[in-house]
């Protein structure tokens, strides 16, 4: 008598791509005894993997409920004095706000506040059909712009676009859509060197605009204000050039202060965490990029407008920031908890057969 097993993988194509990405990027870092990267690469791709291949997804309401939370819990701990934000414009409780003093925040980090204020915009235009609808889109829109924060308020008016567009040309023209999210991340990339132009132009006017643009009063005059106030740009550039150093295989785990320039000493380099993987890991970031390019792909042939325009929000994240963007965040269970919300839309997993066992 003997027994067979099928030994089958269901997987769906997106996260092929992250799994090669682990085992390619993890084989290399083990290589050169670079265990830091193993375990960071893996925790990274291990929770995606699951809830792209698993059922998983968030319920609305939760989500919803988290936010309500989350404004009691901005009031409490502005009260308390933990929170020095506040939830009204100018009722910062603290000079390190300098002159962003308007600025207000769920939590005591404003891109966390603003991005969770983002997704709560997005999941609830799409999938809220009661009234309550209202309540959340205004609330989230609010927090979002008098967050200040530039990428954020850069996302709000690309979502606003893309809604505009899409009643104009429909959503099936891939090719449209496509260059679209090139346009999208293009504008956040350019936003900093348009920021150093600007200031060879003249001073701007404006005090609400230079609040914005350059965190200050009034328009940044010498370079080193410059590069003090646009710190992005320079971050970018230190990546780039650690990447240069080794593209094929990056340069492994790094201690930025050692590299970069006397302006960003005090930086830890996280701020932006595409291009610090990209330095990390060089061109093996490829497959993780594939996965992200693959994900577009479902969204444009299925019509998942949500899929599409939070892929664009992660873009930006990654660009922007990093102390965020990682594993045991909820922020990053957020959002990829989220790229399915509506799975009964996507096809059924893909297989992969691995053998059969005969006992």
């Amino acid at each position: 008598m003997s027994l067979k097993y099928i030994l089958t993988f269901y997987y769906r194509k997106p996260s092929f791509f992250l799994l090669l990405f682990a085992i390619t990027a993890g084989i290399i870092s083990i290589i050169r005894n670079d265990f830091p990267t193993v375990f960071n690469i893996f925790s990274l791709t291990l929770p995606i993997i699951i809830i792209v291949n698993s059922k998983t997804t968030i319920n609305l309401k939760v989500v919803n409920i988290l936010f309500n939370l989350s404004l009691v819990g901005c009031i409490v701990t502005y009260n308390l004095g933990k929170n020095v934000y506040g939830y009204i414009p100018h009722l910062s409780l603290s000079t390190a706000t300098g002159a962003v003093g308007w600025r207000i925040s769920l939590f005591p980090s404003i891109p966390i506040s603003a991005f969770f204020s983002l997704i709560i915009l997005v999941l609830n235009y799409f999938y809220n059909h009661h009234k309550s609808r209202y309540f959340y889109l205004a609330v989230s829109s609010y927090f979002i712009f008098f967050s200040g924060l530039r990428s954020s308020i850069l996302a709000f008016l690309c979502f606003v676009t893309f809604l505009g567009v899409q009643k104009v040309i429909r959503f099936k023209q891939k090719l449209f859509y496509k260059l679209f999210f090139l346009f999208a991340i293009g504008i956040l990339i350019f936003i900093p060197i348009f920021s150093s132009i600007l200031t060879h132009i003249g001073p701007i006017d404006n005090q609400f605009l230079n609040n914005l643009i350059y965190k200050a009063d009034i328009t940044p005059q010498s370079s080193e204000e410059i590069s003090q106030s646009i710190m992005r740009k320079q971050i970018w550039k230190e990546h780039i050039r650690l990447f240069l150093m080794n593209p094929l295989f990056g340069t492994g785990t790094y201690d930025f202060s050692q590299y970069a320039p006397k302006e960003l000493e005090n930086k830890s380099g996280s701020e932006s965490f595409l291009t610090s993987l990209l330095a990390r890991i060089g061109f093996l970031i490829i497959f993780y990029l594939a996965f992200f390019a693959s994900l577009i792909m479902e969204a444009l042939r299925y019509h998942q407008k949500y899929l599409f325009f939070i892929l664009i929000t992660i873009f930006f994240i990654m660009l922007g920031y990093g102390s965020f963007f990682v594993p045991y965040n909820f922020i990053y269970l957020l959002i990829f908890g989220s790229i399915y919300f509506q799975r009964a839309a996507f096809t059924d997993n893909r297989t992969f057969n691995l053998g059969t066992i005969r006992n």
